[in-house]
């Protein structure tokens, strides 16, 4: 196994919304017997508190479908504050579609939460010894427009709201647009306002092609 830097301590952000899994990391981190702080935040609004705060890390590990802000978006607020950190996503979503966006907007690997801890490991290391990424690659994942392989243009990181996304997964379940006003506890055209926006982010025009979208899109 390849030794992280042994002159400087990696300072090491998780990210994910499951409290199980973080409790797992930092056992995992207490194990290690390379030089390494590990700091889990339960949500990507979190690490980027903290990262306005002046926090610095080596690398960021995030989970990809988290409910307040996913993967994707997260990266892409990072990249937005000029922060160039290699982010590894850790998931447990199989799409080859998401995979491609990660790629697309600088992730540095992407991993399957099934991997083999010292997989993780060698991928953090690797991470560090990388560095920043490329002042290019920051420009292009800060954009919400993406260009792809094939030369053509995607919204890979729609511009929605923490209470847009909750909307999202709302009518995912299949509720009407009174239940989720009667659930969030807003008026039902505060409700239909949000979908107009939703819809349009999305580049949909129906309830069930904006929860497919939205999964697709690991927003949900």
């Amino acid at each position: 196994m390849k030794s992280l830097n042994e002159a400087k301590r990696a300072l090491i952000a998780f990210v994910d919304d499951h409290p199980l899994f973080l409790s797992g990391i930092q056992h995992w981190e207490a194990d290690l017997e390379h030089p390494v702080d590990f700091t889990c935040y339960a949500s990507g609004l979190d690490l980027l508190l903290a990262l306005d705060q002046g926090v610095v890390f080596d690398v960021i590990v995030t989970d990809l479908t988290m409910r307040e802000m996913n993967g994707m978006v997260l990266i892409s607020a990072i990249r937005q504050r000029g922060i160039k950190t290699p982010v590894i996503i850790l998931t447990a979503s199989e799409g080859g579609e998401q995979k491609a966006h990660s790629e697309l907007i600088g992730a540095f690997c992407y991993l399957h939460k099934t991997s083999d801890p010292e997989v993780l490991l060698n991928a953090i290391v690797e991470a560090q010894k990388a560095g920043d990424i490329s002042a290019s690659t920051l420009q292009r994942s800060s954009s919400r427009e993406i260009s792809g392989v094939e030369g053509g243009s995607q919204i890979v990181v729609p511009k929605l709201s923490p209470r847009q996304i909750r909307i999202l997964a709302l009518i995912d379940r299949g509720m009407s647009n009174q239940e989720i006003a009667d659930e969030l506890v807003i008026s039902e055209n505060t409700v239909k306002s949000h979908a107009k926006v939703i819809f349009r982010e999305l580049e949909v025009t129906t309830r069930t092609a904006a929860a497919s979208r939205a999964r697709t899109l690991a927003l949900i």
